[in-house]
C-alpha cells in the first residue's frame, strides 16, 4: 500500500477552526525586551488567519495553544477538529496528547524540520519574517524589537486579501472589516499623554515621548 503525500491529506476545508496548523519558530539570537526567545504560529487553514504567541521557553507552548483555544471556540461557538503540526518534541508530548484525548481532537504530525510538507505554514512564516525584518530595517530600530515587528508583521498578513472574492483573513476571521484607518507607521514617534494624577507641575510636560510599536 502507498502512503499520500502528507500536503493532499488536510487539501480543503469548509469551516473555521476546522484545521488549525501549529510551528514554532526560532530561537533568536537577541531576546526581546520581554524575554521571548522563540515565537508559535497559529493558522486557521479556511480563513488563512494567522495568530502569534512569544515563548520565553519552548514548554510554554501547550498553555498558548490552550489559551487560544479556548478563546478561538469560545468566539466562533464551534471546535477545533484537527491540528497539524510537525514531530518536534514541543508538539509530540504528554500534554498535547491528553489534550487532543480529552477534546477529541484529531493531531496529524508531519515530519520534523520539513516545511515544504505544509505550505500553510511556509507561506506565513515566510511572510511574516519577511515583513519583520523590513520593518525593523526602515524603523532602525534595534533587534531587540524583533517580537514587536512579528506581532505588526502578523496583523498586515492578515489584512491582505487571500481568497477569491477578496475578503482577507482579519475579515473572514472577525466578520468585520480590518481598521485600516487605525494603521500608523511601525517606530515612528509617539507620544504618551502623562495622566493628570501624576502629573503635578503645572509648567512640565503633558506627555512623554515614545516610540509606536503597534
Amino acid at each position: 500500500m502507498t502512503q499520500l503525500p502528507f500536503k493532499n491529506s488536510f487539501k480543503t476545508t469548509n469551516n473555521l477552526l476546522e484545521n488549525i496548523h501549529l510551528d514554532l519558530c526560532g530561537p533568536f539570537q537577541t531576546p526581546s525586551i520581554a524575554s521571548a526567545k522563540d515565537f508559535l504560529i497559529i493558522v486557521d487553514q479556511l480563513s488563512g488567519f494567522m495568530t502569534t504567541k512569544f515563548l520565553k521557553k519552548k514548554s510554554d507552548c501547550f498553555n498558548h495553544f490552550r489559551n487560544f483555544r479556548l478563546l478561538a471556540e469560545n468566539t466562533h461557538e464551534t471546535i477545533i477538529k484537527r491540528i497539524i503540526t510537525d514531530g518536534v518534541g514541543e508538539f509530540v508530548n504528554k500534554s498535547f496528547k491528553n489534550h487532543c484525548v480529552e477534546t477529541g481532537t484529531n493531531h496529524t504530525i508531519s515530519p520534523s524540520y520539513t516545511p515544504q510538507h505544509n505550505p500553510f505554514l511556509e507561506r506565513g512564516n515566510q511572510s511574516i519574517l519577511e515583513k519583520a525584518r523590513c520593518l525593523l530595517l526602515q524603523s532602525k530600530l534595534p533587534p531587540k524589537f524583533w517580537a514587536e515587528a512579528v506581532s505588526t508583521a502578523t496583523f498586515l498578513c492578515n489584512l491582505i486579501p487571500k481568497h477569491e472574492n477578496h475578503t482577507t483573513p482579519y475579515e473572514m476571521w472577525h466578520k468585520t472589516k480590518p481598521p485600516i484607518q487605525k494603521l500608523k507607521t511601525f517606530g515612528c514617534k509617539a507620544w504618551i499623554k502623562i495622566p493628570t494624577k501624576i502629573n503635578s507641575d503645572k509648567f512640565g510636560p503633558k506627555a512623554w515621548d515614545g516610540i509606536f510599536l503597534g
